[in-house]
């Protein structure tokens, strides 16, 4: 007998959480986001793992780095059809499909592990799977959260996933530091693999609405057509993939520079990269917390708008600084500025795009969102010749002008929310 989770969507009761934590009154996003706490410390958990074993059985800088590639690239590869995956397919199965992949890698490699089988290639391979289950869980679990909170509690449910993934980049990392001082890498593997069970059992519990399905006879690639087609000819929707992805490419290469930063800005070393990074942490929660507790209506695009342009600011100012308690500071608010911005392009893309082609839509998303390891690899060399302060400086005053150019040759980016009304996915000719 084949087990199935019921389709009719729960009731949905009144609650009396408060206001950042809104969406936890209903059951499937409770359920979708205990699932992503878990998932999400596995990621970071893994990450350790990964770098700590290629080290043991390598010692080589260089496959460390190629470890993280091999988890990386999947991202750029398999987006786009992830996107139109969540469109055609019951995104709770897919989401399970996925789960499952990731369960089976990491299961695989802890028995390896533990019979001292495992090889250096074992562990590219792992990387490589993992981070194709990912690139398809990515833009299947956005679209879900729609279906399982609705509109109103929307822009909390967000905040609350962005919560969920920055609290386990600060815990996931620490638990599997401990792990492998303590019982070792192989461990690290077996109790990521017990904590993707708790997240399959949170994804098979979800009781979705049903969705109506894309014809069947129709090819991926005229669906995948139809997404782009969407993006290009909405302009409030290409203006939320530009507040997107020029911000990705000229302002987040800030974090890969910040060790250059501490050494040579600073003069404060691996102490002093700490603590920038612990503030970062800090601004990055503060400003969840506070984005999760908003619920204003109007010129929510103006706020994100300004919360891009304060980023590129502090990037400048951040540039100048050369006290650590001052650094320490603006990074805080550059973080905060930045995860705020994401936040309401996030919220208002998800509110605004039809459910239709809604994973496309966040296919691309994701892709554009993947174009940073590009501008990091560009800042890098810039740095390398003209020096870590002029390069930031040059960051941010891109980055304030690219704000400012976005929205206002966008008018759809500067009118009220009610003014503007999503239009329906119509299908088109995969040549547009």
């Amino acid at each position: 007998m084949t087990l199935s989770a019921p389709t009719a969507s729960a009731p949905r009761r009144a609650s009396r959480l408060p206001g950042p934590f809104a969406a936890l009154r209903h059951r499937d996003y409770r359920l979708l986001w205990s699932g992503m706490i878990s998932s999400s410390t596995t990621l970071w958990m893994e990450q350790v793992a990964y770098g700590w074993l290629v080290l043991q059985l390598t010692n080589s800088p260089f496959l460390l780095g190629f470890v993280g590639f091999c988890r990386a690239i999947p991202t750029l590869l398999f987006s786009l059809f992830a996107g139109v995956l969540a469109d055609r397919l019951d995104r709770r199965r897919v989401l399970l499909a996925g789960q499952s992949v990731t369960w089976a890698t990491i299961t695989t490699l802890a028995l390896l592990t533990t019979t001292g089988l495992v090889q250096v290639w074992h562990v590219f391979v792992a990387a490589f799977l993992a981070g194709s289950a990912q690139a398809f869980n990515l833009p299947t679990r956005q679209a879900i959260i729609n279906d399982a909170v609705g509109k109103e509690d929307l822009p909390q449910a967000i905040a609350l996933n962005s919560l969920s993934f920055n609290v386990a980049k600060v815990i996931g990392p620490s638990i599997a530091g401990v792990v492998v001082a303590t019982l070792g890498t192989t461990a690290v593997f077996w109790t990521e693999s017990v904590l993707l069970l708790f997240t399959l059992l949170t994804t098979f519990l979800l009781r979705l609405p049903p969705r109506p399905p894309l014809p069947a006879e129709r090819s991926p690639l005229r669906d995948l057509a139809e997404g782009f087609a969407y993006v290009r000819r909405d302009r409030y929707i290409l203006g939320l993939m530009l507040a997107a992805g020029v911000p990705v490419l000229l302002a987040w290469p800030y974090q890969t520079l910040l060790p250059v930063v501490a050494r040579d800005a600073l003069g404060s070393g691996a102490e002093g990269l700490g603590v920038l990074m612990s503030a970062s942490g800090i601004g990055a929660i503060a400003t969840i917390l506070g984005a999760a507790a908003l619920r204003q209506r109007g010129r929510r695009q103006t706020v994100q708008f300004l919360a891009m342009a304060a980023f590129g600011v502090l990037l400048v100012l951040f540039a100048s600084s050369s006290q650590l308690w001052l650094s320490t500071l603006i990074i805080a608010g550059i973080t905060g500025s930045s995860i705020l911005y994401n936040i309401l392009n996030q919220t208002a893309l998800q509110t605004y795009v039809d459910d239709r082609v809604r994973g496309r839509v966040l296919g691309i998303y994701l892709l554009v969102m993947g174009l940073n390891p590009i501008g990091a690899l560009v800042f890098g060399g810039v740095a390398d010749h003209f020096g870590i302060r002029l390069t930031l400086f040059f960051m941010g005053v891109l980055t304030v002008s690219a704000a400012g150019l976005i929205y206002w040759l966008n008018p759809a980016l500067r009118q009220q929310e009610g003014e503007r009304l999503p239009r329906p996915a119509r299908q088109v000719r995969p040549g547009g």
